[in-house]
């Protein structure tokens, strides 16, 4: 009975294991329209790059082929190949392929399937059943009933306001050209043998037990009357119309409908179902950040123009992309149409002269046609912004605003805590204007502005004389009339603040507080009708931030190998906590790449490509343009016309296990906390690897030769195939200044480390292969590059195990070391053999290449021993006595 028990168990392991690795991998869907689906203008998406497609292209979970087909589906590839479906609604719904004999019938299709075309399932079409009938809306919303509220479909989306979700924002016609009828299409009166596949529902649905609107349809499910009509799979019924999803370049679809598409595309693939909304990345509010041409952070260590703590808030948040402007103090720089924007912040740098605040300046009180943020109190004062003879600036030195009792629930001040208290502290320390250190600016105020809305004022400071005439942090509805002239009224809701820039950007960011921040983070959400967020805004500033690339379509093949964004590097600096890590995987022409210049650090991982367009010059990533220090573990891409113009630079494949860093290498701090007491090697991997983390494979360190640096001595590590050292990448510290190549332009702006690790070594085993040494150095690069202090201990991989547990893996490997008492025999040697004895702690001890059979004596001891041949490489342990 036990021995079945066990046989039990591991056929229980197996069969998890494999139900694992096919999770890990990529789904592959096919999306499928109709032949000569196409935009009649250009506010339309092109059709192979809807919203929906780029949401599930940008997701490493799946990989998609775009297929338009004749209605017969006469050139559809073998759908047994993908493991989704989707028919999009252009495909005409009394098309063959729909039919009961179809390719995507529903007797017939083999892979789970999104139908997104409800009109099929009309008597004669897809199903045999003389009551189903389409029912056309003109909805933009459907209800989803509380007890359905909790099912995946609808995973990440918000019901506090109430049941219904929006899906479109207007009607289109059906190719998304202009406005029409189209929107949500269902049908009604149609035999479904499960009654409870309806999740969400219109006013005109008349059962819901024969209506398709928003369905799940589980494997078995009867559509129609006829008996064989019988799904084979699972699949979701969608009724949203093609043209509304694709108008004005995607925008006229909602976070929401897009997290519908995206939850259902993951329960018929059988992942697990993210609980976040999915923004629209087209409906993401736009913001014009205005500073004046000039503005500097000086040398005192003052945020760089253009990404300061608050701009980088918000190019953070999923909700907003940000436009950086400087202008002259008349305005010429402004774009001329505004409307394009969603808020204008208007920054304490610009004159509070400035033309463009005058009263027919672009952004004059009664001029500024889209919300605003006027974070320049002084432009307020008579003669300037407005007319008033009484109103004037007064300077204070106060670090702290107070917010009376009856206003701290208004959203302004949303997610700050007030138990303590109705201060909230806004910087820490006084400034230049430039962020230098020293000077007295902190907050200014207005008194005696005549403000037509009374109770405009949120927070005071001790220098307010008349509440309802002061500027500190205000809410000015549209409407408000600033000043004594009647023509001086806002056409739009305003925010007032009064925070100097110099005290914000000071520490380059450290200065200013998470509550300032969520100020400023709640005054953007107000203007631009976001609800709310409760939580207080960490400041970027206090943590490191991280922007960690992989190229697009990283995959793990295997449970064993790490999946893309978690593997052992991302998971040491995640559970650190100086860091954040912004994961993203980029095609090669790195349009998914954020702006580095936001990062404190950037990571350029090997699994991209060395001739990418993000690594040449004018690229993001390139050694010219590179706005933020980093580290590139790609030492390909140093080859001659990818990022460097060197014809005598070229990569050198190696099987190296380990490096050896020289005696006057190693009180650097890239390898500090790391024991050289056992000689000059570091192991940094247990075996070599596919390119995929897969075991066997050649992978592991691959360097460069031939590569003109400037200046010398950048090489901190080494192995045997390196020919001249100065002109060798394998473990490199390049300090701003850095050319590297022929071509003078290829200089570095910032500090950058190169490394020569293969991504598939590092993540073969989820972090058994790498060693503690290795990550101890990604970390110590890390801290160095983003000036903090490095540690003096190692980082203890609990992973790593080159080690008991890997000694005696079934191996290709002919050769065979085995221990008698004292001594060591190498037997059954056919080829070149390398031998190397490891301290259990991963310390290289003794290296011994051989041709033939021998034996040697050695230490007592537990050790562990990796043979190396051509056939790839073992690793045995040794007991000697």
């Amino acid at each position: 009975m036990k021995q079945q028990t066990t046989i039990h168990s591991f056929l229980i392991l197996i069969a998890l294991a494999l139900s694992l690795q096919l999770n890990a991998q990529t789904k592959k869907v096919l999306y499928v329209n109709q032949t000569g689906v196409g935009s009649s203008t250009t506010t339309t998406s092109d059709p192979d790059e809807d919203q929906v497609i780029i949401m599930l292209q940008s997701d490493p979970n799946f990989e998609v082929t775009y297929i338009e087909t004749p209605q017969d589906g006469s050139n559809l590839p073998t759908l047994t190949d993908f493991d989704l479906i989707i028919a999009q609604e252009n495909i005409s719904s009394g098309a063959a392929l729909f039919k009961p004999t179809g390719l995507l019938g529903i007797k017939n299709v083999p892979v789970p399937i999104i139908y997104n075309k409800a009109e099929t399932f009309r008597n004669t079409r897809a199903i045999t059943d003389t009551d189903a009938d389409v029912t056309k809306t003109q909805n933009l919303f459907i209800t989803v009933p509380e007890s359905n509220q909790n099912h995946d479909m609808f995973s990440g989306i918000d019901f506090s306001e109430g049941e219904q979700i929006r899906i479109h924002y207007e009607l289109s016609n059906s190719d998304g050209s202009e406005l029409g009828e189209k929107s949500i299409d269902i049908i009604n009166d149609l035999y479904i043998s499960d009654p409870n596949t309806l999740l969400a529902t219109v006013p005109e649905v008349t059962t819901p037990e024969e209506a398709l609107v928003i369905n799940y349809l589980p494997e078995g499910t009867q559509l129609g009357e006829a008996t064989t009509d019988k799904l084979k799979v699972d699949a979701v019924s969608l009724p949203f119309g093609y043209g509304s999803l694709v108008r004005n370049g995607g925008k006229n679809i909602t976070s929401e409908a897009l997290t519908i598409w995206r939850n259902a595309a993951y329960l018929l693939t059988g992942l697990s179902v993210p609980n976040d909304l999915y923004y629209n990345p087209e409906t993401a509010k736009k913001i014009l950040y205005v500073n004046q041409v000039g503005v500097n952070p000086g040398t005192g260590g003052g945020s760089v123009p253009g990404y300061d703590p608050v701009i980088r808030m918000l190019e953070f948040d999923k909700h907003f992309t940000v436009t950086y402007v400087e202008t002259p103090a008349d305005g010429s720089a402004i774009p001329n149409d505004l409307s394009e924007f969603d808020l204008i912040v208007a920054q304490e740098t610009i004159d509070s002269d400035a033309g463009l605040f005058r009263p027919d300046g672009a952004l004059g009180v009664k001029n500024v046609s889209i919300p605003i943020i006027y974070n320049k109190t002084w432009a307020f004062r008579d003669g300037l912004a407005v007319t008033d003879a009484d109103a004037a600036v007064t300077a204070t030195q106060n670090f702290f605003i107070t917010v009376p009792e009856a206003n701290q629930d208004h959203g302004m001040f949303s997610g700050i805590d007030f138990s303590g208290g109705d201060q909230v502290r806004i910087t820490h320390e006084l400034a230049n204007d430039d962020g230098s250190p020293g000077g007295n600016k902190a907050i200014d105020v207005l008194n005696n502005l005549e403000i037509s809305t009374p109770n405009t004022l949120l927070a005071t400071v001790n220098e307010v004389t008349n509440p309802d005439k002061a500027f500190v942090v205000n809410y000015l509805p549209a409407g408000t009339q600033l000043g004594e002239n009647p023509n001086d009224e806002l056409q739009v809701d305003a925010v007032a603040l009064s925070f100097s820039y110099g005290a914000m950007v000071k520490g380059k960011g450290i200065n200013i507080t998470a509550e300032a921040l969520t100020i400023w983070r709640n005054a953007a959400y107000l203007l631009t009708g976001i609800p709310v967020s409760t939580s207080l805004y960490n400041n970027p500033a206090l943590f490191k931030q991280i922007l960690y690339i992989n190229q697009e379509g990283v995959d793990a093949p295997t449970p064993e190998v790490s999946t893309p964004g978690e593997d052992p590097i991302v998971r040491m600096l995640e559970s650190d906590g100086n860091f954040k890590v912004t994961y993203v995987e980029t095609y090669t022409n790195g349009d998914k790449l954020p702006d580095p210049g936001f990062f404190d650090l950037v990571i350029a991982q090997e699994t991209m490509s060395s001739g990418g367009d993000f690594f040449k010059p004018g690229g993001k990533l390139g050694v010219r343009n590179i706005n933020a220090p980093i580290i590139y573990n790609k030492t390909s891409t140093f080859r001659d016309g990818r990022a460097v113009t060197d014809v005598d630079a070229d990569n050198v494949d190696t099987q190296n296990l380990s490096i050896t860093v020289p005696v006057e290498n190693q009180d650097h701090d890239l390898f500090s906390g790391i024991d050289f007491a056992g000689g000059n090697q570091i192991r940094l991997l247990a075996e070599t690897s596919e390119s995929n983390g897969n075991d066997g494979g050649d992978k592991a360190i691959e360097i460069i030769n031939g590569l003109d640096i400037s200046p010398a001595d950048s090489l901190l590590a080494t192995v045997d195939e390196v020919t001249v050292a100065d002109e060798a990448v394998v473990f490199n510290f390049w300090p701003k200044g850095t050319q590297l190549g022929e071509n003078l332009n290829d200089v570095l702006n910032v500090d950058a480390f190169a490394f020569s690790l293969s991504y598939g070594a590092m993540v073969n085993g989820d972090g058994e292969n790498i060693s503690s040494e290795a990550l101890t150095m990604w970390r110590n690069a890390a801290y160095i590059l983003t000036g903090l202090e490095v540690p003096t201990e190692l980082y203890v991989n609990p992973d790593f195990t080159l080690s008991i547990d890997r000694a005696g893996e079934v191996s290709n490997v002919s050769s065979n070391v085995r221990a008698i008492g004292n001594k060591v025999y190498v037997s059954d040697v056919k080829s070149s053999t390398e031998i190397n004895i490891y301290s259990l702690s991963g310390a290289l001890v003794k290296t011994i290449k051989t041709n033939t059979d021998r034996n040697f004596t050695f230490k007592t001891g537990l050790w562990i021993v990796t043979v190396k041949t051509f056939e790839g490489t073992k690793a045995v342990k040794l007991l000697i006595k």
